[in-house]
């Protein structure tokens, strides 16, 4: 039989209906099929022996394979080859399904023709891979001025975190945080970089010009003696945790004009949390972990000085949130442990909301931040997988 076009839509209606034509040799006892993104039991197969293979296969490739038919139905073969911006790297052994599910099996179908990718896999609405280094975890993307910051930890380092910079563009990367200390990553505002640097003892808040590379410390008031935390900054506000000695954690608003330090919430419990996540104008949003409860997401006006709880009617893990300048907000929204059925939210002030990306089960988020830009609302977001301390990826969505 002759290769033939097939339009697909996978079953959970991540990837719009795509067309791709396979090219393999003819051949009378060879019959090509084409088969499009990957299923999620064929993902979860995958991800134990290439995580962030499944990730990029999961997210857009279009996966074309040629493959012998036989056995009159007894099953069927595949050879799982995610493609990912540029030649083939990754190869992992064809899998078999049976009465018992998907298992990896080196005597199958005989396998006659590589993999195709078409250009209709880079489609609009799609997360796009911006930071996938080869061992190391990328996790907390920001971006902001013509740079893009993230924090990084290494397979031979995986408790080091560091944060660097480069031009969003392209070009070297630069390490903001102080060598011997641990970075995370906050936010840019025209030419500085807020960030947290820390070790074992001690945390607090620093500053970073992009131009100068000099590191500068923030207005009195800002640091402590506790463990400031997760900084955000828009114009003269910044917003920012503080884990006090005793347990108690804060939220914190600061304005850095006046001096004017506001409390926006307060928990008190050791199994309590309190992640900041992003403040951009008149808004600030961040999740509330609470114990026998799950973890929801808060928006607060800044104007008004009045807050709101995002609606949780599933009582799910709602976490991660970055909020636009007109008070939209984008979380993250979960079944409970890590990794189990985490979607992408986005919710209006309206309350009309909409599920924005699916992630493969065994994936989690850690983070958000929101940039508005000229070509639309841009999501960038840290993709890691649960249990695996140097597995995460930085993506970005436009919508």
């Amino acid at each position: 039989m002759a290769p033939f076009l097939r339009k697909h839509s996978n079953e959970v209606g991540l990837i719009s209906r795509t067309e791709l034509l396979v090219d393999c040799e003819q051949d009378r006892a060879i019959r090509a099929v084409l088969v499009s993104v990957l299923r999620e039991a064929d993902t979860r197969t995958l991800r134990r022996t290439e995580p962030r293979a499944a990730r990029r296969a999961h997210h857009n490739q279009q996966i074309a394979v040629c493959w012998q038919a036989g056995g009159r139905g007894r099953g069927w073969s595949r050879l799982i080859e995610p493609v990912w911006r540029g030649p083939l790297t990754t190869s992992v052994p064809p899998l078999r399904r049976g009465r018992r599910g998907i298992r990896h099996s080196l005597t199958s179908a005989v396998l006659i023709a590589g993999l195709v990718v078409t250009a209709s896999s880079a489609r609009a609405g799609a997360p796009q891979v911006i930071l996938d280094g080869p061992r190391v975890g990328e996790y907390q993307p920001i971006r902001g001025g013509g740079w893009i910051a993230w924090q990084q930890n290494t397979r031979k380092r995986p408790t080091h975190f560091d944060l660097y910079v480069r031009p969003a563009d392209g070009g070297s990367k630069l390490r903001v945080n102080a060598g011997g200390l641990n970075g995370a990553n906050g936010d840019i505002e025209d030419n500085l970089l807020v960030y947290q640097q820390f070790n074992r003892k001690r945390s607090g808040l620093r500053f970073f010009d992009l131009t100068t590379h000099e590191r500068s410390s923030p207005p009195s008031g800002v640091n402590t003696e506790q463990w400031e935390y997760w900084p955000s900054q828009s114009g003269v506000w910044l917003l920012f945790g503080r884990l006090m000695h005793s347990g108690t954690r804060r939220l914190i608003l600061f304005d850095l004009s006046t001096g004017e330090t506001r409390v926006l919430a307060k928990v008190r419990s050791d199994s309590a949390s309190l992640a900041p996540g992003q403040v951009n104008g008149d808004w600030a949003v961040w999740s509330r972990c609470a114990p026998e409860s799950p973890c929801n997401v808060v928006r607060y006006r800044i104007s008004t000085d009045e807050s709101d709880l995002i609606s949780n009617p599933d009582h799910r893990e709602q976490h991660s949130p970055s909020v636009n300048a007109n008070g939209t907000v984008y979380f993250a929204r979960g079944n409970g442990d890590c990794g189990n059925r985490v979607r992408l939210i986005r919710q209006r002030l309206d309350g009309s909301e909409k599920q924005l990306w699916h992630l493969p089960n065994g994936d989690d988020i850690g983070s958000t931040h929101l940039q508005m830009r000229p070509s639309g609302n841009t999501l960038l977001y840290d993709e890691f997988s649960c249990g695996r301390p140097v597995e995460s990826d930085a993506w970005q969505l436009v919508n």
